[in-house]
């Protein structure tokens, strides 16, 4: 079977239809969505566009429901086959990653001038569900990885900023924040406000998939990780590849016993449900996750970053597992290894 390249996309006219009217973050992502449909249908993007056109067509003349959609069927056993990929190391696609790939075929489609008709939407299909820890759960993790720092300081970073895997393994100590400086000097020197000197990280990042400028912050738990002595020491905060992280999520969830599929993305899941079920600002909550405000409250909700600390100050607590919460606030000593 002859496997199609995302980035071999961009050559056919059907697919810069597509790409040409979405964001340009979202392009990569969306090419290797086509790539597996086109790899799916050994057929190229302009094959595919004109086998649509052409199916529709002598479907119509011919009185031929099943014919006209053709395209429909070959959308939804698509999913069947992504739920059946296997990577290099055995394991399988998100279900982020399978809806994210059944959402760019069906604007493919709809770019194309022919629309799927009432194409069922991949939420629907039987995926494997993404497991949302609990704090507890999260606590019993990093319980499990305390003799390695750089484990247990991603997974307690995801938690504590609700950033993606992406964004978070980019990071880096030189990354400035306009208030607090660089984060090499923050977590030298902390953040200071009125007056007073907390631990913590403020970070400033442009999200990679949406483009946009978005704050959040590390909280003690994982700065105090951050500055243990065998924490390895590189230009990123978080020297780690997705991939890499993604199976130490896998590798640990299991151990502990949790149900359903744990990634790092359900980090960012349970740093959103646990914020909003405490009642916090449902906007600042979107806007520390880098989602895109819409309308009016994007053009006047812009709380400056001290007011975001005290809010944040807040949080914490709430984004602090409670096997974790009497050595990050000052009561016991560092679960971390000595030697």
């Amino acid at each position: 079977m002859a496997e199609f390249a995302p980035k071999d996309m961009f050559q056919y006219k059907s697919a810069r239809r597509l790409f040409d009217n979405i964001r340009e973050g979202s392009r990569d992502v969306f090419s290797v969505g086509l790539a597996r449909y086109c790899t799916y249908l050994q057929m190229n993007p302009d094959q595919i566009f004109e086998d649509r056109k052409k199916t529709v067509r002598d479907g119509i003349i011919n009185n031929d429901i099943e014919l006209q959609r053709q395209h429909e069927e070959k959308y939804a056993a698509f999913a069947t086959y992504l739920q059946n990929i296997k990577r290099a190391d055995g394991s399988g696609l998100s279900p982020n990653t399978i809806q994210s790939n059944m959402t760019a075929v069906a604007a493919f489609y709809s770019r194309n001038y022919f629309p799927l008709q009432k194409p069922q939407r991949p939420d629907a299909y039987n995926i494997r569900p993404l497991h949302v820890p609990t704090l507890e759960e999260v606590g019993k993790m990093l319980e499990l990885v305390s003799d390695d720092p750089l484990k247990m300081g991603v997974i307690a970073g995801a938690l504590q900023s609700g950033m993606g895997a992406g964004d978070l393994t980019r990071v880096k100590w030189s990354d400035v924040s306009d208030t607090y400086g660089t984060l090499r000097d923050q977590l030298k020197n902390g953040l200071v406000l009125e007056g007073k000197t907390y631990p913590l990280l403020h970070i400033q990042r442009i999200r990679g998939k949406t483009h946009i400028r978005f704050d959040t912050f590390l909280g003690r738990l994982t700065v105090n990780i951050l500055k243990h002595k065998d924490y390895p020491q590189d230009e990123r905060v978080f020297p780690i590849s997705v991939r890499y992280f993604e199976r130490v999520v896998e590798d640990v969830s299991k151990k502990v016993g949790l149900s359903g599929q744990t990634t790092p993305h359900s980090f960012r899941k349970a740093f959103t449900t646990t914020l909003k079920m405490a009642n916090f600002n449902s906007d600042m909550v979107e806007m520390w996750t880098g989602h895109a405000l819409s309308g009016v409250r994007s053009a006047y909700f812009k709380p400056p970053v001290t007011e975001q600390l005290k809010l944040y100050l807040e949080a914490e607590k709430r984004l602090t597992p409670p096997q974790f919460r009497a050595w990050v606030f000052g009561e016991t000593d560092s679960p971390l290894p000595r030697s």
